[in-house]
């Protein structure tokens, strides 16, 4: 198993995760860990690791790359975005017309399909 070990929430969430499921011990010492998602993804291609786990939205283009299915909802980590306009923006208005723009359900579909849920 390929997993991305960087410092911080993903990291801190997926030790979590693992343990809650109980797994963390038959996995523990037999995992590759990786810096980055692309790196992940590059030990599955290669054939390093059966299975690699990441962000949907890094796997769904990799034309070599099988997205099987989400983890479990109990278990899932839903990385939400925001955008904001600074109130003394300069550009407020091409601003907010790029975000209705990202919002249109023609938009939602493209993300959809490029793995990013909404």
């Amino acid at each position: 198993m390929a997993v991305e070990e960087r410092p911080g929430w993903h990291e801190l969430h997926s030790n979590r995760a693992w343990s809650r499921i109980q797994i963390y011990a038959v996995g523990e010492g037999k995992s590759l860990k990786f810096n980055t998602g692309r790196e992940v993804i590059a030990a599955v291609v290669r054939g390093d690791a059966e299975i690699g786990i990441g962000f949907t939205s890094e796997f769904v283009p990799v034309k070599d790359v099988k997205v099987v299915g989400a983890l479990p909802k109990e278990i899932e980590f839903v990385n939400e975005y925001s955008a904001y306009i600074p109130a003394a923006s300069a550009a407020a208005e091409t601003a907010q017309a790029l975000l209705a723009y990202l919002a249109r359900p023609t938009a939602r579909d493209i993300f959809k399909a490029a793995g990013v849920g909404m």
